[in-house]
């Protein structure tokens, strides 16, 4: 039995300077997405990353307390 998927995905960088949130703008999803985020740099350590406000045009990133780094945001949508 084969099955296939059609799936619409984006992986964003986001930089944080001294921040505690950021707001991410996607290309656009013909769904809502699933979004996770998780932390690339070193100065991410001991922190809470989470997602807030997903619609099909952004969503926003917040964490636990300010940092300065790189967060990676992977969105995937059905189509």
């Amino acid at each position: 039995m084969s099955s296939s998927f059609n799936i619409e995905m984006e992986n964003i960088e986001v930089s944080f300077s001294n921040q505690d949130s950021s707001n991410v703008i996607f290309t656009g999803f013909t769904n809502i997405p699933k979004v996770v985020a998780i932390g690339k740099s070193d100065g991410i350590a001991n922190v809470n990353i989470f997602i807030e406000s997903i619609t099909q045009a952004n969503c926003v990133v917040r964490t636990s307390s300010k940092i300065t780094g790189t967060v990676i945001v992977r969105a995937i949508g059905y189509l």
